[in-house]
Order: C-alpha cells, then structure tokens, then sequence
C-alpha cells in the first residue's frame, strides 16, 4: 500500500506512528512517501528509521513527480494521496499539485485532504468546484485522527476551533 503525504512537516518525526498503522495492517506492505517544502533538508530523499519502508521529499508535489520522472527515480503511483493540514485557497503553489493530482496521473487515485477549520475546508470545496468543476466525495466532516489540542490563532477573524488535520474532505477524481 504506497502513501503519498503531501504538505508533510513534522511528520517526518513521527515514525512510531507509521509503523503503528502497519501493525493495523498485517499482511500489508506499507510505503508512505512523505512530501512538503517544510521537510527540513536534512531530512531529503532519506530513508527514515522505521520498520516500514518511509522516505522524505523536501518539496512541492509536482516537484516531486518531476524529480521522480526525470530519471533520478522512477515514479511509482499511489494507491492514495493524503494531503495535509492542505489550506488550499490560501497557497497558491497548491494548484498545479491539484492539477497534477486530478489530471496528470494515470489511473483514479483517491485523494483526501485534511485543514485547520471547517471554513477553510468549505473555501476549498468552493475552489475546487470553480476552478475544477469537480466534488467532493467524502463530505467535509470531522478528522476522528485530528491534533487533540486546538490551533488558535491570535488573530483569527472566527471563534470558530481549529486542529491539526481537524477536518477531513476526498475528492472525486
């Protein structure tokens, strides 16, 4: 089962958990690729210390597709795509992954998405139907896997409570 983890940051520390997942998983060769450009440097194209067969891209998604296809590596597809913590409309470098992800792969992958707060999943939602014309498969709902502690911002212009990865939405490819 080949994972791709896009917009991944401090994951990149949180090996244990991977390899818990694979323990929920028997049978199951688990590949997790984890892909962002806050991955620290240190952290690229290595092999993290896991059980599990996990390696770190410091880079956007379609940074990585090119790395992948120009040579240096093959591309290998996912089985599925987890973008995280993704804020769609508030980074523009998110969409040529998206195109990428909905138009430029072979195959019907399944990609999820995960944001802070249930508006800017319903930012995304809007974005994707304006700019992709497509909808979400899995409606916007509460990430039973989220950050327990809640993200305030000191400058939030809602009341409304934010968590890592607190809300969960997929794609129709």
């Amino acid at each position: 089962l080949r994972v791709h983890l896009v917009g991944a940051a401090m994951e990149v520390d949180l090996c244990h958990a991977f390899q818990e997942l694979a323990h929920c998983l028997p049978g199951v060769r688990l590949e997790v690729v984890l892909i962002g450009p806050e991955i620290s440097p240190c952290f690229h194209l290595r092999q993290l210390s896991c059980a599990l067969s996990a390696v770190a891209f410091s880079g956007t998604y379609h940074c990585y597709h090119e790395y992948c296809n120009s040579g240096s590596a093959g591309w290998k597809s996912p089985d599925f795509i987890v973008g995280l913590n993704a804020g769609i409309v508030a980074y523009p470098e998110w969409e040529q992954t998206l195109d990428l992800i909905l138009h430029g792969m072979q195959g019907r992958i399944p990609a999820f998405f995960t944001d802070y707060s249930e508006a800017s999943a319903e930012e995304s939602r809007r974005w994707f139907q304006q700019r992709f014309g497509c909808n979400f498969a899995v409606p916007i709902s509460v990430n039973p896997f989220h950050c327990p502690l809640s993200r305030r911002q000191k400058f939030s212009p809602t009341v409304y409570p934010e968590y890592g990865n607190g809300f969960l939405f997929a794609v129709t490819i």
